[in-house]
């Protein structure tokens, strides 16, 4: 009788860690069908219709894909020289030339690759890092829709693994709310 209660609490033991590993497989996995885990920048091209850049020419607004640039959610572009760029917003305008790679080292930065839109008043920003020639001068205020430069392609993308050449993210700002 001994061996027999010691198979079942063998059974019932291994049955209950299958059906517990069975649990969190599919509580991890399956939560990725209802949540976007915003994984790493692959290169590959989203299916989302993201919308259309504010910033852009209609004929290049909606060729961004999702990436991720010094860990903020981003969008990426690859784009032919010449681009107008447009003010996201009524706001002020700043060139940078150092930035915080997220490892807490600036970084001096060679050319116009970027920029700044600020709301007087808060802490929000959106950046834009894309090779340009300015027309704003830095510190101006500037209209939403106001052409604040012109793009230049860079002799290498910003992010190698999407191939992107203009790229915007956000600080205290919503993204999607550059997208109409």
């Amino acid at each position: 009788m001994n061996l027999l209660k010691d198979k079942k609490f063998l059974i019932t033991s291994l049955s209950s860690v299958v059906i517990i590993a069975v649990i969190i497989g599919i509580g991890y996995y399956g939560s990725s069908f209802f949540f976007d885990r915003g994984g790493e920048d692959t290169g590959e091209e989203n299916d989302d219709d993201i919308g259309c850049l504010v910033m852009l020419p209609e004929e290049y607004c909606r060729s961004g894909k999702t990436i991720k640039y010094l860990d903020h959610d981003a969008v990426g572009f690859s784009l032919p020289e010449g681009i107008e760029i447009y003010a996201p917003f009524d706001g002020a305008f700043f060139e940078d030339r150092v930035i915080d790679d997220g490892g807490g080292e600036p970084i001096t930065l060679r050319d116009f690759s970027h920029v700044r839109f600020g709301i007087p008043g808060t802490s929000s920003f959106v950046f834009l890092v894309a090779k340009h020639s300015q027309i704003a001068k830095n510190g101006d205020g500037v209209t939403a829709g106001q052409t604040v430069a012109t793009f230049n392609v860079p002799e290498e993308p910003f992010s190698e693994t999407s191939n992107s050449n203009f790229i915007v993210y956000t600080i205290d700002y919503d993204l999607q709310s550059l997208f109409k």
